[in-house]
């Protein structure tokens, strides 16, 4: 669990998200509880996609943030429920090369994003914009 992955968990739990964290490490489980995850999977030595069935009741998740790439991203497309949006936002173990677009339809209408920053925070108002909530949260100690 990475800087961003950890920020992530806070904000989803401030926004009212029940959150479940994967980690390789039992190291990083801990930060992912620390930093709010309801639940926290060691992808590394448990079923991911399993888990988060029985977790959800086979409701599965809504939104799905990968920052692994290559390893995790067909078993992290089919923690999706209907509608679900998919954020890869990383390869830490190497891009996704091979990929069928026309596979989002059948598993549901599932949206799929390759967000970077640069284009959030494109101008000084974006900037403020998409900036403002998470200062505020550490002002007020969130």
């Amino acid at each position: 669990m990475g800087g961003v992955g950890l920020l992530l968990i806070q904000m989803a739990k401030n926004a009212g998200a029940a959150v479940i964290g994967t980690v390789s490490t039992q190291e990083k489980a801990e930060l992912a509880l620390v930093a709010g995850a309801d639940e926290v999977i060691l992808y590394s030595e448990t079923d991911f996609e399993a888990e988060v069935k029985h977790i959800t009741d086979g409701t599965s998740v809504t939104v799905v943030s990968d920052s692994v790439g290559k390893t995790t991203f067909d078993k992290s497309i089919e923690c999706l429920q209907r509608f679900g949006y998919m954020v890869l936002y990383g390869n830490a173990s190497g891009p996704v090369t091979q990929f069928n677009p026309a596979t989002l339809g059948p598993k549901g209408s599932l949206f799929l994003t390759r967000p970077t920053l640069f284009d959030y925070t494109a101008d000084r108002k974006s900037l403020e914009w998409r900036s403002g909530d998470v200062f505020k949260w550490i002002d007020e100690g969130n």
